[in-house]
Formats: structure tokens, C-alpha cells, sequence
């Protein structure tokens, strides 16, 4: 335990307590069903680890940056990933005891002087959204609820709904059951003179979503008040609903109208699933201004896509996508660029007017590098550009080129350049209207001269000399 906190502690920051909300992001969970080394919080949904998700939206919509993650197995990956940010506190839950105990643990990073809000949620929530959470607290602060509960209607086959039933009267609500307590009930459960048995139980379609509201002073003095009397043996925070409701403190909610996006995950299927209504959503925001060969089989980063719908305000787009496409985060698209059958373009990579990228077309960058392909370029089928490369305006690059550009030795291609197909370009400088065939080019500026007819001399089977000859010789 003291490894842990020595080194939670090194990555944490100081709340900033003048704020006055504070989120508690749950990230302890282990996953088991998942049977992965990978820990559950940085499974990925539409390529941004779970748990990061939840922060981003978590800090828009809650409008603080104060925020203690609690973390358990796979502590170090989870923290690390997350790392240092201002205002983030990293807290260690040794044992799985159940939502209550790991508030438990994080109350202790808040002072007591505090007299905020604190928010609660689980970290393998990624299609929450800042928009969800910001109504939540809204309607929070609005309500004279002392706890507050997200919840979602359940849409599916209720034997497949696993979540609490919301039990409710008008606007408030009673109770939240369990789902494997509903299954271990031996007589009717009866609340505020309400009898329901457990069919009548599992009939209920509102379910909890597992966001919390609560004032900080209530929260903490209540808390310590949970017992694990449940088939789990667990301290459920859900049990903070009776508690609260014993003292004639009311527990308010507030439904989400599109329950998909509340679904968290505990196997394989419904990350999936999740992963399918991400890309849904992307696709759904771009489909009146770009063209998807396969709706089905793509992937634009989130912020890329923002750019696009934020561009398409302002004039056409004509962008076309191609099944299996990838264009990570950094990307920077403009009108009329065509991307291939399973490109993949990750990085600083920027793309003018009406380039056409093939189909297999690798281009990659690291963070401080940029790949920049001027307008009207096209990058032929399979070609792979790495690094620092700047490409310009009217350029052929046919099939099966290379060209890679690093940090010292950047490749620096003029316009109207021709490069054909099995040629290796790298740290070169390549002057405007220059014709490469069939050449390995190491470090080299490359002049455009011109015959008698004004024809440019193209550089043709250039090689370089070849190492370890000696060790070689012709079969007989």
C-alpha cells in the first residue's frame, strides 16, 4: 500500500477547493470477464482509452477540474495514463468492496471544509458526453434533492438487464434493487406500503445509471452508514437512496433520452456494441457532408470529425472515405481530398485541396514531426510516407514509394515532382517538375536539368553500392 500511494502521490495535484464541484471517477474495476493483461479502464472506444473519456467529459460537463480518480488493479497503467493534470488526485482501493467503499477512499483526498457538490461515476462509461453530464448537474442545482441519480429506460429484452430498477413515486425515488438481489428475493419486497415481487421488480425499464449527485457534507456524514448487507457482501452505494430517504432527505433523478449512451461494459460484446454506436454517431454527424464507401467500416477521430462539421459550415466539403479508412487524431483534411480502401493516416498529417490518397496508403508521424501534401497531389496505391515530408502542389507519387523524412534529414518535395513505383526516398530535397524512376535515394538534392528539347532528365536506377559483396557468390 505504501508503494502505491508514494507513487499516486507523486502523480497527484491539489484539489482546488474555492471550486465548487468535485468529480469521483470510479477506474478500480478489474474487468475479470474481459480475460485480458489490458487493464478494463484503458480498453479503448472509438480509439480514446475508457477512462480518458469519462475525464474529458466528466471536467466539461461538470465545469471543474477537480477530480479524484480511484484505481485498484492495474493501478500504475491506469494513473499513467490518465497521468498528471491540474487539480487530479489519484487515490488506491486495495479491495474490491463495492462503490461505497471506493467513495469512501476518495472522500478522504477532499478537506472537510469543502461545501460543494460532488459528483460520482464509474470510468468504463466512454459514450458519455460533457452535454449528458452538464444537464445532470444543471438539474441537480435546480432540484431540491439532497441525491441526485442519472438514470436510462431500458430498451431491450428485460431477461438481459442487468442494472438497478429505479423504484419511484412521482419524481422521487424510493429505491434502487439490485439486480442479483431482485433474483435472491424469497418474498415480496415492500417499500413506503408498495408491495412488488421480483417479476414486478425486473418488469421496471428505468434503470440506474450509476452517476451520483450529492452535497458533500450529507455525502460524507451518510456514507459511513452503508453496511454489506446484500448477496455481494458489498458496500452499494445505492444503499445511500434508503439512508437518505430514512432521515426525510429526497433523492431526485433525471433520465437520459438516449439510454445507449449510459452503457458501460463488462465483456467483449458490448464493448463492441459500444464501439458500433460510437462509430454510428460519428458517422451520423458527418453523413450530409462527406461520402462513406462503407458506413460500417471506418474510423475519423472525434476531433477530426469536428473539424470537418465545423468546415462544412462554411463551405462544400466533397470529402470521400474509403471502407477501412483510418484517420487518427492530428489529421487535417480539406475539400475534396479522397482517401482510399484501408488508408491509414496518423499523426501531423495535412492534406490541401483535392489530394487523392490510394487505396493502403500508410502515412504516419510522430508528435513533433508533420507530413504536409500539397493540393492537387496524388498519393498512388500502397505508397508509405513517414516523418517529416512536405509534398508539394500537382505531384505524382505512383504505387510502391517510400519516402521517409526525419527529425535531422527532412524530405522536401517541390511541385509537379513524379516519382514512380519502387523507389525509396530518404532526407531529400527534390526540386519542382524533377522525375524519379525505380531509385534509392539516401540524403540527396535532386537539380532538375533539361535536354536539348527542354525534356526534364529524369533520374533513373540510382542504387546504392552494395555492402558484403565478399560474402556473396553466383550459383553454378
Amino acid at each position: 500500500m505504501l508503494k502505491e500511494s508514494c507513487v499516486l502521490e507523486e502523480i497527484s495535484s491539489s484539489l482546488d477547493t474555492s471550486i465548487p464541484h468535485i468529480s469521483i471517477i470510479l477506474a478500480a474495476g478489474h474487468g475479470k470477464r474481459l480475460r485480458s493483461h489490458l487493464p478494463k479502464m484503458l480498453y479503448e472506444i472509438w480509439g480514446v482509452p475508457t477512462v480518458v473519456r469519462v475525464s474529458r467529459a466528466a471536467r466539461k460537463g461538470f465545469a471543474t477540474p477537480n477530480e479524484i480518480v480511484v484505481v485498484g488493479m492495474k493501478w500504475k497503467e491506469v494513473a499513467h495514463t490518465l497521468g498528471k493534470s491540474p487539480h487530479r488526485v489519484f487515490v488506491f482501493q486495495k479491495e474490491q468492496k463495492g462503490t461505497g467503499d471506493a467513495v469512501k477512499i476518495a472522500l478522504r483526498a477532499i478537506p472537510e471544509d469543502f461545501a460543494g457538490n460532488i459528483y460520482i461515476l464509474p470510468g468504463d462509461m466512454g459514450l458519455i458526453d460533457a452535454k449528458i453530464l452538464r444537464e445532470f448537474r444543471e438539474a441537480f442545482e435546480k432540484s431540491a434533492s439532497q441525491m441526485f441519480i442519472l438514470t436510462g429506460e431500458y430498451e431491450g429484452d428485460l431477461r438481459k438487464n442487468y442494472y438497478g430498477r429505479i423504484v419511484k413515486k412521482d419524481d422521487e425515488v424510493l429505491e434502487i434493487v439490485e439486480y442479483r438481489d431482485i433474483l435472491s428475493l424469497s418474498k415480496p419486497f415492500t417499500i413506503d406500503n408498495h408491495t412488488f415481487t421480483a417479476q414486478e421488480l425486473l418488469n421496471i425499464r428505468e434503470f440506474n445509471a450509476g452517476v451520483y449527485a450529492f452535497g458533500h457534507e450529507q455525502l460524507r456524514e451518510n456514507i459511513k452508514k452503508i453496511k454489506p448487507d446484500n448477496v455481494q457482501k458489498e458496500y452499494y452505494l445505492t444503499d445511500l437512496v434508503k439512508i437518505f430517504r430514512l432521515q426525510g432527505l429526497r433523492v431526485g433523478a433525471q433520465k437520459v433520452e438516449n439510454p445507449s449512451l449510459l452503457l458501460g461494459f463488462n465483456d467483449r460484446i458490448v464493448l463492441k456494441q459500444m464501439n458500433n454506436i460510437a462509430r454510428k454517431n460519428v458517422y451520423d454527424k458527418l453523413k450530409q457532408i462527406v461520402t462513406f464507401e462503407d458506413p460500417d467500416d471506418f474510423f475519423i477521430a472525434e476531433e477530426v470529425a469536428e473539424k470537418i462539421i465545423e468546415m462544412g459550415g462554411k463551405e462544400p466539403v466533397d470529402i470521400t472515405i474509403g471502407q477501412g479508412a483510418y484517420i487518427g487524431g492530428g489529421v487535417k483534411l480539406s475539400p475534396q481530398v479522397v482517401i482510399g480502401k484501408n488508408a491509414r493516416l496518423e499523426g501531423n498529417v495535412t492534406l490541401q485541396e483535392k489530394v487523392k490518397i490510394g487505396d493502403e496508403v500508410r502515412m504516419s508521424s510522430f508528435a513533433h514531426q508533420e507530413i504536409r501534401v500539397g493540393r492537387n497531389t496524388e498519393i498512388f496505391w500502397g505508397d508509405v510516407i513517414k516523418g517529416n515530408v512536405t509534398i508539394g502542389e500537382n505531384c505524382r507519387i505512383e504505387s510502391w514509394v517510400r519516402i521517409t523524412g526525419n527529425d535531422e534529414y527532412p524530405v522536401k518535395i517541390g511541385r509537379k515532382v513524379l516519382i514512380k513505383g519502387n523507389s525509396y526516398i530518404f532526407g531529400c530535397i527534390i526540386e519542382s517538375e524533377a522525375e524519379i524512376e525505380h531509385s534509392v535515394l539516401n540524403r540527396k538534392k535532386i537539380k532538375v536539368l533539361r535536354d536539348e528539347k527542354g525534356n526534364v532528365k529524369r533520374i533513373k536506377y540510382v542504387l546504392p553500392p552494395p555492402e558484403g559483396e565478399e560474402a556473396m557468390e553466383d550459383l553454378p
